[in-house]
């Protein structure tokens, strides 16, 4: 097969992390890639042991400890020193950063670096919206506790499980327990106790909200309250874009149906709903062959298939088929060749005209793009592509380093390891950046490839 185009013109950006920058290149059939590295500002003391990395690999954070006091260190700069923190995370736009911190028992939320108040007790969860304009905390007092959103608390219980936002970032559900019962608070709004309640789910819409729920030996899906038919297992609710269609699957004894909208699918599983448009995929099994059925139309025959998605525009479907033990990466029906193992991550570009595929073969890893692959590597993380489609960039390792792979440039030489999954993020068709450990040490990279 083919290997993958070279990219000419990409410039990678980073963020004012201090330290001095540190220029290598790297020249391949006739492009160079020249990589400028920024190394952070470090806290004497500290280790780089729970390091956190801001979605947009702009930023990073870490927990530590320094004279037997515990301290958080966000870009850079340390907090202040508790008994103990946890829970560090960036918002989903990476601008904000949340931790809880305890002082002689006392906990509080410390926001980006400024402290909250004192709850009184104990922080567990902390969550920020999606819109990251939204925090909510779990917070217990004696033996009771409560969600607090944006300042304003709940009544208090037993216990608080699961916690979500809406897509939208305006509703909020969490799952609590009372008297040894379970029950979901939407909205500020108690539903039916159950025995057991699990899987929570917004539609993408934010209109619809669903959950398992057990009661009596048999689990059912509730969906807006409403509770479905009772079975001995139920999982993978979906729902479609506009949250008018939902489906899950369901499961008596041995065997398991598709539930799509109240109407039983024998032998169907794994519903799957494009975002861009109202289509539907879903695998079906027939004496232990397997399709998978796109808008109603099944495709061929397979020992097994896996891992459906569609692209963002919901024009094309892809996922993972197996022929006896080979694996094949299947897009629009086009098989792209055959594999021992894959990752299960499937990538589209934006526009939809590029699909990437991380895959094994022989012990090593290696990435297809449009049936095209990729030099061979010991290690490969998540590709990205960049908006317009035309680059695809990811981190692969060979023989213990970690290196930059841009349309087939390799670039770089990095510790492995930490941040445990590298990623790359596009900030415009010709502009990255990552984020990597070299001798201890953390560094913000930044690249400029030009032809020559």
């Amino acid at each position: 097969m083919r290997t993958l185009p070279f990219l000419a013109g990409l410039a990678l950006l980073s963020t004012a992390l201090q330290g001095a920058p540190g220029c290598t290149s790297e020249v391949q059939a006739g492009v160079a890639v020249q990589l400028q590295e920024v190394k952070a500002k470090t806290v004497p003391g500290v280790s780089l042991w729970d390091l956190v990395v801001s979605p947009d690999q702009s930023r990073a954070a870490y927990e530590g400890r320094r004279d037997g006091k515990a301290l958080v260190v966000v870009d850079g700069v340390a907090g202040e020193e508790y008994d103990e923190v946890r829970g560090l995370l960036f918002s989903p736009d990476s601008r904000r950063a949340a931790y809880a911190a305890a002082r002689e028992g006392r906990w509080q939320a410390v926001v980006d670096g400024s402290p909250q108040g004192e709850c009184g007790g104990r922080i567990g969860k902390i969550r920020f919206s999606p819109d990251s304009a939204r925090l909510a905390l779990t917070l217990r007092t004696g033996e009771q506790w409560r969600l607090s959103v944006d300042g304003e608390d709940s009544r208090s219980y037993d216990w608080i499980y699961e916690v979500a936002f809406s897509p939208d970032s305006q509703r909020t559900a969490f799952v609590a327990e009372l008297d040894d019962r379970r029950l979901v608070v939407a909205d500020g709004v108690e539903g039916r106790r159950y025995d057991h309640v699990e899987a929570l789910r917004f539609s993408p819409d934010s209109s619809r909200l669903g959950h398992v729920a057990w009661r009596g030996g048999k689990r059912h899906m509730v969906v807006d309250g409403v509770e479905g038919p009772g079975y001995d297992r139920v999982w993978d609710l979906a729902f479609s874009a506009t949250g008018d269609s939902f489906g899950y699957m369901a499961a008596r004894g041995k065997d398991w149906v598709l539930v799509l909208d109240g109407e039983e699918r024998e032998g169907a599983g794994g519903p799957v709903f494009a975002s861009g448009c109202p289509r539907m995929a879903y695998r079906l099994t027939r004496q232990g062959r397997w399709r998978v059925v796109v808008d109603g139309a099944p495709g061929r025959e397979y020992d097994g298939a896996w891992n459906v998605v569609f692209s963002r525009d919901g024009k094309r479907a892809a996922y993972i088929a197996r022929k006896g033990r080979r694996l094949v990466p299947v897009v629009d029906g086009e098989e792209w060749g055959e594999y021992d193992k894959f990752e299960p991550e499937i990538v589209f570009s934006a526009d939809g005209g590029r699909a990437a595929f991380t895959m094994r073969r022989g012990g090593k890893w290696l990435v297809v793009v449009n049936g095209s692959e990729s030099p061979e590597y010991d290690r490969v993380h998540q590709p990205s592509f960049d908006p317009t489609g035309r680059h695809i960039a990811y981190l692969a390792e060979r023989d213990g380093s970690r290196m930059l792979v841009v349309d087939g440039v390799e670039a770089g030489e990095y510790d492995t390891g930490y941040p445990s999954r590298g990623v790359v993020v596009f900030e415009g068709p010709d502009s990255l950046r990552f984020i990597a450990i070299r001798d201890d040490a953390l560094h913000l990279v930044r690249a400029e490839s030009t032809e020559g």
